[in-house]
């Protein structure tokens, strides 16, 4: 069986010589380079990941700040609450004027820092 590369070769040397098979394998000859450019893209993905998942690792966790939340709508934050209540994740769904707005919660801006705390992973 041959490569996708070997494949790819014998068409582009194929279409060089042979003005009729130019015709009718461009679409194939397009299909299957665009094929070979997302397969090298997704074979490169658990190198990023592991990067990623690396650099997200060694990373220090410290709290965000109201101004890093409010850039944060529509993302999952980690909320702890000081009491010891509730701890886990939740996702910001709005701001509105000083409150922030999540999946069945209100969390107070003029609370936040002492009553509750977000951070942008989970807490150990």
């Amino acid at each position: 069986m041959k490569t996708l590369d070997e494949v790819i070769e014998a068409f582009e040397y194929t279409y060089e010589n042979d003005p009729i098979a130019w015709t009718y394998g461009v679409d194939a000859l397009h299909y299957l380079k665009e094929y070979q450019e997302q397969r090298d893209q997704i074979d490169a993905l658990p190198d990023y990941y592991d990067l990623v998942n690396f650099w997200a690792e060694s990373q220090e966790n410290p709290p965000l700040t109201w101004d890093e939340l409010e850039q944060m709508e529509g993302k999952p934050i980690w909320v702890e609450d000081n009491n010891g209540w509730y701890k886990g994740w939740v996702v910001i769904e709005k701001f509105v004027e000083d409150d922030m707005f999540t999946t069945g919660f209100t969390y107070e801006k003029n609370n936040f820092g002492t009553l509750w705390q977000a951070y942008r992973k989970e807490k150990e």
